[in-house]
């Protein structure tokens, strides 16, 4: 196995992922709570302690 071309791959993955991050972060938090959710939807404050559990 080539390390270096392993390691490259790997940056290159991660960096794209970074610069997507990058442009779509700043408005996910007004587009998701613009959503129309279902009435089944659970509260926001619930997520995190669930997403733990699982």
């Amino acid at each position: 196995m080539d390390w270096k071309k392993l390691a490259v791959c790997l940056a290159a993955c991660f960096a794209a992922a970074a610069i997507g991050s990058v442009f779509t972060a700043p408005a996910i938090t007004g587009w998701y709570a613009s959503l129309a959710k279902p009435w089944f939807s659970p509260p926001d404050w619930v997520f995190a302690p669930v997403w733990s559990l699982l």
